[in-house]
């Protein structure tokens, strides 16, 4: 009996999903001794997988896939290839088969695409044709780092949100403001609610894109983030930042540092013919929309998520995970940075942005 609220499984796809994976793991003789350190996968719970009795969550596949694609060796394709047109012909599965097809001679890119292609099948989800997000293989360099902003990139304010740190640099009453902000949550009728009383405040307060400009400029970003822009941009590493902060304040408080970075996903302040606050255009990636955000950068540039870091430090950024990018905590608030299905790594206390340097790979791991 399926337990309330899982996903039930085709159990024939969660069988060839074992069998394939024992396939993968045998033909190319991966040495599973460091799983439990290099993925931090268990071995009790991968023994699950190879023996039909489950399937791995999304968050431990994408772990899994880590681990299995740069071990994978082009001369295991005719077992592979073999096994896998065995079990896709006539099935739903093919035409998914069918088109990573070209992918045949590189199995560092083929066998990832088939085996989510079984695990699909096994999770009653449509398989998925190749695309530019799901064909490319992990590198092992790093190709873009995507950063949150306040926790991160702007560390130690006083204040949970960039709404609520501008209403205090304006000089307007504290109590006002954690009124409404009690009521921001993940539920998107929340969220709306608590920027149409936001807007409503900075309306009758008259604060208006001057004051948030000079605040934004006031504001003191964290240390050596100068340098560290500087060693990405240099290493070819492209920057985005996702937040639900507002574009004007972050481009403001990032000053020159903002011809560094791609694009910045955010909320938007909008003014009135006088310069005052007039609304907040919501941004769609906060929460879940962050890691479609990512999924998204990863399609875009062609390449794995693999070859992804994102840099956030809440419980509104810990969905990332489930894009397969490798996510890195810095001063945990709201969540648990030693949470391993949110987080691959997690750096305590971030007090200096080169902490995060050694999660970033500027140079390929791959041969």
């Amino acid at each position: 009996m399926t337990g309330r609220g899982r996903r039930q499984r085709d159990e024939e796809w969660t069988r060839k999903f074992a069998k394939l994976l024992r396939l993968v793991v045998e033909t190319n003789n991966i040495n599973l001794d460091h799983l439990d350190s290099d993925a931090r996968i268990l071995m009790s719970a991968f023994r699950t997988w190879v023996s039909g009795r489950n399937l791995p969550g999304p968050s431990y596949f994408n772990l899994l896939l880590s681990f299995i694609a740069p071990r994978v060796s082009d001369s295991s394709g005719p077992i592979i290839l073999e096994r896998v047109f065995s079990d896709c012909s006539n099935t739903q599965a093919w035409d998914a088969v069918e088109s990573y097809s070209v992918f045949e001679g590189d199995m560092q890119r083929y066998t990832p695409a088939v085996l989510e292609i079984y695990w699909r099948m096994g999770r009653k989800m449509v398989p998925l044709p190749l695309t530019s997000d799901n064909a490319a293989g992990p590198s092992g360099k790093t190709v873009a780092v995507v950063f949150d902003f306040v926790g991160t990139l702007l560390p130690k304010i006083d204040a949970d949100s960039s709404l609520r740190y501008i209403w205090l640099e304006s000089g307007q009453d504290k109590a006002r403001f954690q009124n409404i902000l009690a009521h921001y949550s993940h539920d998107a009728d929340d969220r709306r609610s608590y920027f149409q009383q936001a807007t409503e405040l900075f309306r009758e307060a008259r604060i208006t894109k001057d004051d948030i400009t000079r605040i934004g400029k006031e504001t003191r970003l964290i240390p050596d983030i100068c340098d560290v822009f500087k060693v990405l941009n240099d290493a070819g590493v492209l920057i985005w930042i996702v937040s639900r902060s507002e574009r004007q304040f972050i481009r403001a408080a990032l000053g020159d540092l903002a011809c560094c970075v791609e694009e910045i996903k955010s909320n938007q302040f909008l003014f009135d013919s006088e310069g005052v606050v007039d609304g907040i255009r919501i941004s769609p990636f906060d929460y879940e929309g962050k890691r479609r955000f990512v999924s998204r950068v990863a399609g875009d540039l062609g390449v794995s998520p693999q070859d992804i870091v994102f840099v956030g430090n809440s419980n509104n950024d810990a969905s990332v995970r489930g894009s397969g990018a490798v996510t890195v905590c810095v001063s945990p608030s709201n969540t648990t940075g030693t949470d391993w299905s949110s987080w691959t790594h997690c750096c305590q206390c971030c007090d200096d942005l080169r902490d995060i340097l050694p999660f970033i790979n500027l140079q390929s791991t791959t041969k």
